[in-house]
C-alpha cells in the first residue's frame, strides 16, 4: 500500500490538488516510521480526527489521559480534544489517519455533514451523540477502518466513473463504522484487553527476569502455543517481540530522566548486556542508546 499524505492544515500543506475540491476532508494520510521522529505537539484539529494502527504501539495522549494503541486498533477526537503525543515524537510503526471537517459540529449536539449527506436527521443526531458522549477514544480491533481508508485512497486516486458519489459515500460509512465501534465497544474483547494489562503488569515489574514465552503463558494459566497466537493476534507482535518492546520503552525513559550508565540500564531492563541492548534499540529506534539520550 502506497504512503501518503494529503493535507490542507497550515503545518503541513502536502498534496492539496488531490483533496482540495473536498471541503469535508481537511487531511489524510497513511505513513510508515522506520525510525523516532518529532511530530506534532498536542494539539486540536479542525475536524473529527480518526486513525488506525497498522504497525507499532504507540502512546498518545487524549485530554491529558494516556493511551496506549496497537495494531488494530484506531481511535476517533472531536475537534475540542486536546490530543498528541506528550513527548512530542512519533514512534516506529505504520499509521492511517483521516481528518473529517463536517459543515456543523459542536458541543451543543448540532451535527451537520454536508448538503450531499445522505443522513437523516435522526442518523445525524445519533453521530453527534456517540462522538460527544464518547470518553474512551480507543477503537478496540477496528480493521474494517484500514479497508475504508484503502478504498478512500484508490478513488481520490484514480478518479473512475462515480468517484464522487463514492467519495461520499465513504466518507458516510466511515462515520457509521466509528459510530458502531463505539456503541459495541463495551462486548468487544473485553478478556482480550485484560489479558494484555495482565501480562504489561506482569512483565514491567519484572523486566530483569529471564521470561520465556512458556513462562509468560503460565504466569497466566494458559497453554505456549494459544498464548502465543493470543498475543499475537491482540498485539501484533509475537510474546518475545512485545517483550522487547516494553524493555525499550523503559529503556528510552531512564536514558532521559536517569543518569545511570547505558550498561546498567541495559541490565535493570533485561538485556544480557550493553552489545545486547545497543543493537537491539538502535534496530528497533534507528539511533543509538548514547544518540537518544543526548539528542
Amino acid at each position: 500500500m502506497e504512503h501518503f499524505v494529503f493535507s490542507k492544515e497550515k503545518h503541513r500543506i502536502e498534496g492539496l490538488n488531490i483533496i482540495k475540491d473536498y471541503p469535508f476532508i481537511t487531511a489524510f494520510g497513511h505513513e510508515r516510521y522506520l525510525d523516532i521522529r518529532p511530530t506534532l505537539p498536542l494539539h486540536y484539529n479542525k475536524g473529527i480526527e480518526i486513525c488506525y494502527v497498522t504497525k507499532g504501539r504507540y502512546e498518545w495522549s487524549v485530554d491529558k489521559e494516556k493511551h496506549i494503541l496497537y495494531p488494530g486498533d484506531g481511535f476517533v477526537t472531536c475537534p475540542w480534544q486536546f490530543h498528541g503525543s506528550e513527548r512530542g515524537v512519533i514512534e516506529l510503526g505504520e499509521i492511517w489517519w483521516l481528518i473529517i471537517s463536517p459543515k456543523i459540529f459542536n458541543k451543543k449536539g448540532k451535527f451537520h455533514l454536508a448538503d450531499w449527506s445522505c443522513f437523516s436527521k435522526q442518523e445525524e443526531q445519533a453521530i453527534s451523540d456517540a462522538l460527544l458522549n464518547n470518553h474512551h477514544p480507543i477503537l478496540y480491533k477496528s480493521s474494517e477502518l484500514n479497508d475504508l481508508f484503502t478504498a478512500l485512497y484508490h478513488e481520490l486516486i484514480t478518479k473512475e466513473f462515480g468517484y464522487e458519489v463514492k467519495i461520499h459515500h465513504l466518507i458516510e460509512i466511515i462515520l457509521m463504522t466509528v459510530v458502531r465501534l463505539i456503541r459495541n465497544r463495551e462486548n468487544i474483547e473485553v478478556k482480550d484487553m485484560e489479558l494484555i494489562t495482565r501480562l504489561e503488569k506482569q512483565l514491567k515489574e519484572n523486566l530483569g527476569s529471564k521470561w520465556s514465552v512458556g513462562k509468560m503463558a503460565a504466569a497466566n494459566n494458559m497453554g505456549t502455543t494459544s498464548f502465543n497466537e493470543k498475543i499475537k493476534k491482540i498485539t501484533g507482535y509475537t510474546p518475545s517481540s512485545y517483550l522487547i518492546q516494553l524493555r525499550i520503552a523503559e529503556a528510552k525513559k531512564q536514558l532521559l530522566n536517569t543518569d545511570k550508565s547505558i550498561t546498567n540500564i541495559a541490565l535493570d531492563c533485561g538485556f544480557s548486556s550493553s552489545q545486547h541492548f545497543s543493537g537491539t534499540f538502535m534496530k528497533r529506534i534507528g539511533i543509538s542508546p548514547t544518540n537518544y539520550r543526548s539528542n
